[in-house]
């Protein structure tokens, strides 16, 4: 499981480009896309998904 705040602050991140090192260039490509709701729904299902985090 993934921490909810955390999944939804890394992608704002992403999205904002505030997270630039790894996999960031990837990452800002997805994030882009996605919406303030579709943001908080990932986040829900990671958070409650016991194999989000393998």
């Amino acid at each position: 499981m993934q921490n909810r705040e955390y999944t939804i602050n890394q992608l704002k991140d992403f999205k904002t480009a505030k997270r630039t090192n790894g996999m960031a260039a990837l990452m800002m490509g997805m994030a882009m896309t996605l919406t303030e709701e579709d943001m908080q729904k990932l986040a829900d299902y990671l958070s409650t998904n016991p194999g989000a985090n393998q």
